[in-house]
């Protein structure tokens, strides 16, 4: 699933759907140096209610980015600085998950598409305007 195949420890998350009866399982590169918190290279999978069969799967970020204490941004720091690329028009679930878990806690800018959003500590996205 990951090309190439990378030689980290990675983290699963399983929440429900929030639309059926199946879950949302993600897999994203767990830290292995403290104070630093990898982004990216990561996939959502849906499975089946009782977990046997995998119904959707998809990339979502390609690359993987570390973020490190000593070099952490601020919410005005210019927007794609050293971001994984995303494919659609939003943020993904795991850069939510991202800002929400690094250390220290500050927000995020994120430019996707034409689109340049806010990811607030406690997890909100606002978009800040169109390009």
């Amino acid at each position: 699933m990951f090309r190439p195949v990378e030689q980290r420890p990675y983290i699963a998350t399983i929440l429900p759907a929030d639309d059926g009866p199946s879950w949302h399982v993600y897999l994203y590169p767990a830290p292995t140096v403290e104070g630093t918190w990898p982004r990216g290279g990561d996939m959502r999978f849906r499975v089946s209610a009782d977990g046997r069969i995998v119904t959707e799967a998809r990339r979502l970020h390609e690359t993987i980015a570390e973020y490190r204490v000593r070099t952490a941004r601020s919410a005005t720091t210019k927007a794609g600085d050293g971001q994984p690329a995303v494919s659609g028009n939003a943020p993904e679930d795991t850069d939510v998950f991202h800002v929400i878990q690094r250390r220290p806690a500050l927000p995020e800018l994120m430019t996707v598409g034409r689109f340049q959003y806010q990811i607030d500590v406690d997890g909100g996205i606002r978009l800040l305007n169109v390009r």
